[in-house]
C-alpha cells in the first residue's frame, strides 16, 4: 500500500490528545491507494491517531477524535497503586464492560475492566512482562 502525504493542517475543534494530553493534534490530507483523497488525524506528539482509511471529509475524523474517552490518569493509577507505563488501550468489550490493557513501571501488565463514567476499575489479569 502507497501512501503519500499531502497536507497537514490545525484544526480548531480539535479536542488535545486523550492520552499526552498535547494540543499538537493535526488532521493529515494523504493520497490512499489507487490515488484516492483520505484525511485522518493525529496527535504529533506522541503518535496516536484515528483514521478509517476511507474518509474524504474533515468532519469525520474531528468527530471521532474528539468523542474518544480521555484516560485520567490522577483515578486510574490512584485506584491501582501504581504509575502506568503507557496509557490504557482499549482491547474490547467482554460481560458488556469495556476491557483495556495497561503496562505499569513497576513492570507488570494486565487487562482491567474500567468504566470512566463511575470512575471504577477492577482487574481480569495482572502478570510481570518481559521488558
Amino acid at each position: 500500500m502507497y501512501i503519500e502525504s499531502l497536507e497537514i493542517k490545525k484544526n480548531k475543534e480539535l479536542k488535545p490528545c486523550p492520552f499526552c494530553g498535547s494540543n499538537e493534534v493535526v488532521l493529515e490530507w494523504y493520497i490512499h491507494h489507487a490515488d484516492q483523497r483520505r484525511v485522518r488525524c493525529l496527535c504529533t506528539n506522541c503518535m496516536a491517531m484515528v483514521d478509517a482509511g476511507w474518509w474524504q471529509n474533515e468532519w469525520q475524523p474531528i468527530q471521532a477524535w474528539n468523542r474518544r474517552v480521555p484516560a485520567p490518569r490522577n483515578w486510574i493509577e490512584a485506584a491501582i497503586g501504581k504509575q502506568w507505563l503507557w496509557p490504557p488501550t482499549r482491547t474490547g468489550r467482554r460481560d458488556g464492560r469495556d476491557q483495556y490493557s495497561i503496562k505499569w513501571a513497576d513492570g507488570t501488565e494486565g487487562d482491567y475492566y474500567i468504566d470512566y463514567d463511575s470512575e471504577t476499575i477492577e482487574t481480569i489479569w495482572e502478570e510481570p512482562y518481559e521488558k
